[in-house]
């Protein structure tokens, strides 16, 4: 029952991620969160354009990260400390995956150029590539053991907060 009220809750923040401000505190999102970390920063500082709809089933439609404002040419960092695990094309796009240790990926796309490669280690706040002068926004995702979550939830602790009834 414990476990229910939680994910309910956790679901509840989910709704009210949207069209956040990525500068200051970030909202949690939803889905198994990694928890805050003190050292996680943005990628770019737009808000959240589109929210993080994970599919019903793993081979179904939906939005397996979150869609940031962000110009072209604007740079692109890591999140976190970590190593990067790909660095290349999917379907002609340019992706950056960092591997941030403990089961936690981020991917960061669409950047024209790249800047990183594979095998580099990177410090939070490392600049990972630059949006691609045809993209309109910054698609950030995260994996935790192979799941996604929320990318937000990487910024802010949740805060669960019981309503009455």
């Amino acid at each position: 029952m414990r476990t229910a009220l939680l994910l309910a809750a956790a679901a509840a923040l989910a709704l009210t991620a949207s069209a956040a401000p990525l500068v200051g505190a970030a909202p949690a999102g939803a889905g198994p969160s990694a928890g805050a970390h003190p050292t996680t920063v943005a990628p770019v500082a737009g808000e959240l354009l589109r929210d993080f709809d994970p599919p019903d089933e793993p081979w179904g439609a939906g939005h397996r990260g979150g869609s940031l404002a962000a110009v072209p040419g604007e740079v692109v960092v890591a999140a976190r400390s970590g190593v990067v695990a790909f660095s290349g094309e999917v379907a002609g796009a340019g992706w950056v995956t960092v591997d941030h240790g403990g089961g936690l990926e981020t991917t960061y796309g669409v950047l024209d150029p790249r800047l990183v490669e594979g095998g580099q280690r990177l410090e939070v706040g490392a600049p990972v590539g630059r949006l691609a002068a045809d993209a309109t926004h910054l698609h950030w995702g995260a994996r935790l053991d192979g799941e996604y979550i929320h990318p937000l939830s990487l910024l802010a602790p949740w805060r669960v907060r019981l309503v009455p009834g």
